[in-house]
């Protein structure tokens, strides 16, 4: 990395206004469940809070990190990505952002627990993908690499690719199989094409990692608003409700539990090995 993006400071304010301001390392998480594994790696504490969007300060290898929990969904990623950006302070700096999260799979090579490194973007809107679009420029190439030889080093399948993004929950097979002939994509999401158009705009460097949470060929039927609040923080109300509506579902919520709880744990040493090579 340039001796010019070494020396910039770190540190978390709030304004008067309320407005945090923050430099270092920028990394995105849709939801608590997804943020909660990184906590002890990282040494996470709360923050403060971004466009209502709760941010936790933390550290990995000699760098400063700040995990900013956006919510479900790229309107609400983006927003809360933009917002930190425009108040950023111009002589701290933003040294990259990093989107990470679970995703399903668009390809048939890649089961449960693989990882796909975006090296670029579709985004997706409305339930029939009329609108397909492509987001910027390719991904940091730098970034890529060191996320590519992070992933290596800790013995996991990676695979650099096309993430798509879309607005809703593509969990059924036949809409996954549509997903990928429409994109060529190798994983789909809800955010990370948010995240990423925010953080080019800023002209800010960004990369994504995504571990396959649901295969090509296996159904997720199971939509986060069941169970999760817009903020992506868990709700016992609505998964009381959700459980008693629907009790022969509850062996599946646990098991994708688990396995999201084990995939983020997976990025969470990742993410420290990564800030480690930059």
């Amino acid at each position: 990395m340039p001796d010019d993006l070494q020396c910039h400071a770190w540190s978390l304010t709030v304004t008067a206004a309320g407005t945090p301001t923050i430099g270092g390392w920028l990394v995105c998480v849709a939801t608590a469940h997804e943020r909660h594994p990184l906590m002890r790696p990282l040494g996470l504490t709360r923050a403060g809070d971004a466009d209502a969007a709760p941010l936790f300060g933390g550290r990995a290898g000699n760098h400063r990190v700040m995990v900013v929990q956006t919510g479900i969904g790229p309107k609400r990623a983006h927003g809360a990505v933009v917002h930190l950006l425009e108040h950023w302070r111009q002589e701290e700096g933003c040294l990259g952002v990093i989107s990470i999260g679970v995703s399903g799979g668009l390809h048939p090579s890649l089961p449960s627990g693989a990882v796909v490194i975006g090296d670029c973007w579709a985004r997706v809107e409305g339930g029939r993908f009329d609108g397909v679009r492509t987001i910027g420029p390719p991904a940091d190439r730098g970034l890529c690499g060191v996320a590519l030889r992070a992933a290596d080093a800790c013995g996991m399948t990676a695979r650099t690719g096309v993430l798509v993004t879309v607005d809703h929950l593509a969990g059924a097979v036949d809409e996954k199989r549509a997903l990928a002939v429409r994109t060529t994509g190798l994983a789909v999401d809800m955010e990370s094409g948010a995240v990423a158009e925010a953080a080019m705009a800023a002209g800010i460097p960004v990369v994504a990692a995504r571990v396959i949470l649901d295969p090509l060929d296996e159904a997720l039927d199971i939509p986060p608003e069941r169970f999760l609040r817009p903020d992506g923080s868990f709700s016992i109300w609505k998964s009381g409700f959700a459980a008693a509506a629907r009790p022969a579902q509850l062996p599946a919520l646990w098991s994708l539990g688990r396995r999201s709880s084990r995939a983020m744990a997976l990025l969470g040493r990742w993410l420290c090995r990564m800030l480690e090579e930059v």
